[in-house]
């Protein structure tokens, strides 16, 4: 959360205009349909949420300042305990990992005889930064090649964690605790819908629900309710009328 998407944001992916194959392949035309329209809601769900991140991030950068440094390292060592079970091989890390492990550890500060006097810590601004690039990833952006969403997400969390740590006791001081409160209600939000997508249409959002919505309602003939309560569970809940009576 609190990414900044006033560049040219493109959603996960522009599904609205793009009807895939697999859509048509999936189900009946009616069906596909309701895929797409149930798709493209809940991106656009993402997208208010999104422009909520950018109010709040604005309010919040003008309490807890963007060069305050941090020692909070969930994503750095997480990607330490990755290269640790690889060997210590960095070229097997993934591209967010590389770029986490450059930008977030602590580097010497030198003196000018060439002696380390101390470290320098990653800044709230580096973590910020570094979590809006990997959030685009999850808006269909290319800022990582051949990183998957599945990586992607979890190391955003991990970053969102840093900076949420590292602005909470800024904000508690200056009694703008109110504002934490909100953006961990936008994040819980943000990941239910990510997480509801994922389920319905795969990691890579490229799976139709047509045939899932076709089977669940073969299984449920037959008793076994489990497949269509999962699509009801996670679809928004305007459509849930729509599925019900599209798997009878």
């Amino acid at each position: 959360f609190f990414s900044s998407r006033r560049r040219h944001t493109r959603y996960w992916r522009d599904w609205s205009s793009d009807v895939c194959s697999s859509d048509l392949a999936g189900g009946t035309e009616d069906l596909s349909s309701l895929s797409n329209e149930i798709r493209t809601s809940m991106l656009d769900q993402i997208k208010d949420l999104d422009a909520k991140d950018d109010v709040l991030y604005g309010a919040i950068r003008k309490i807890a300042k963007p060069e305050t440094e941090t020692d909070l390292s969930n994503a750095l060592d997480a990607v330490k305990e990755k290269l640790r079970l690889l060997g210590g091989d960095r070229g097997l890390l993934s591209p967010i990992e590389k770029q986490i492990l450059d930008s977030l550890s602590p580097k010497p500060i030198i003196n000018e005889i060439g002696e380390q006097v101390g470290i320098k810590n990653p800044t709230i601004e580096a973590i910020r930064t570094l979590k809006s690039k990997v959030g685009s990833i999850l808006q269909g952006e290319k800022t990582f090649p051949n990183e998957t969403i599945g990586n992607a997400k979890y190391y955003y969390g991990k970053l969102s964690d840093d900076y949420i740590g590292s602005i909470e006791p800024i904000l508690e001081e200056r009694g703008a605790g109110g504002m934490l409160e909100f953006a961990n209600n936008i994040v819980k939000q943000r990941k239910s819908i990510e997480d509801n997508a994922i389920n319905l249409f795969g990691d890579e959002l490229s799976q139709s629900i047509s045939s899932k919505i076709s089977r669940a309602g073969e299984s449920a003939a037959k008793g076994d309710a489990d497949a269509i309560k999962n699509i009801l569970n996670s679809v928004p809940d305007q459509y849930k009328p729509e599925i019900g009576r599209a798997h009878v």
